[in-house]
């Protein structure tokens, strides 16, 4: 999804469409494979522009298909909400241990 909105026009695409629904336009963060932790953050801005993003992809001509699957079905939304109640948990354990690593390097 990051790799289709990385043009300027798209990305303008996607303001007229928050605009549109009167949702707050925010830039969406990017999720890193490699750094789970990234996560956390990127989740609940996906789910604030999620109405605008669906309409957005339900629009164009030709979604690729994983973008199609995701924004055509009615449950995609409920699982990123699922998902960051997930993703709360582990983001909280990662603080912990972090934390507990900083107090035993004292």
């Amino acid at each position: 999804m990051w790799l289709h909105l990385h043009s300027a026009h798209r990305r303008m695409e996607i303001q007229y469409y928050c605009d549109f629904l009167d949702n707050e336009h925010q830039k969406l963060l990017s999720h890193k494979v490699t750094r789970w932790l990234s996560l956390y953050p990127s989740l609940p801005r996906m789910i604030q522009v999620y109405p605008a993003l669906q309409s957005y992809f339900m629009s164009i001509d030709k979604p690729t298909g994983v973008l199609k699957c995701v924004f055509w079905n009615y449950l995609s939304e409920h699982c990123l909400r699922h998902l960051q109640s997930f993703v709360v948990v582990f983001n909280e354990q990662g603080q912990n241990i972090k934390n507990q690593k900083h107090q035993l390097l004292r």
